[in-house]
């Protein structure tokens, strides 16, 4: 790989939501207080590849657990151009 760089990573993060007399609202329709509150676990791993200097790809694979719900899966890929 002249000049490419491939960089792996793995990310890992707790983060705690709080709630409290607060009400959800979609379309006009008033859903009542969410549920979603406490502590939640992230996960993810995700490859960044520096094709050439300025322009780099990269994807990532993430997931969230947390008392009242769980994400088994996020995708996400990209191209980033800079100059």
């Amino acid at each position: 790989m002249d000049g490419q760089i491939l960089r792996p990573y793995a990310k890992l993060y707790l983060a705690h939501q709080w709630t409290r007399n607060s009400s959800v609202a979609v379309n006009g329709v008033d859903y009542g207080s969410p549920q979603i509150k406490g502590l939640r676990l992230e996960a993810g791993l995700g490859l960044n590849w520096l094709v050439v200097p300025g322009f780099q790809i990269y994807c990532d694979y993430e997931c969230s657990i947390a008392r009242d719900y769980k994400k088994p899966y996020g995708l996400t890929a990209g191209a980033s151009y800079a100059w």
